[in-house]
């Protein structure tokens, strides 16, 4: 038996290992039948990024800076 669960919830039970399946209501065939396909079918070949705060790199800054000097000096 199945039922429905949350996105978040999906992800939880799918990383603790258990399976998950999702119901793709836009690829309907033509009786109306819908495919249900596993949750990790969709995911494989996925890389996922997450939004983090920047951390100045003084080194970086130096490096561009002699770039921009570097740059006017030729000028």
């Amino acid at each position: 038996m199945f039922t429905g669960i949350s996105k978040e919830k999906a992800l939880e039970k799918m990383s603790k290992g258990k399976a998950v399946y999702v119901v793709d209501r836009n690829n309907e065939d033509a009786l109306g039948n819908i495919q249900m396909i596993p949750l990790a079918n969709y995911l494989n070949g996925l890389e996922f990024l997450e939004d983090v705060p920047a951390v100045p790199n003084p080194d970086f800054e130096g490096a561009v800076q002699d770039m921009i000097n570097s740059a006017y000096e030729k000028v």
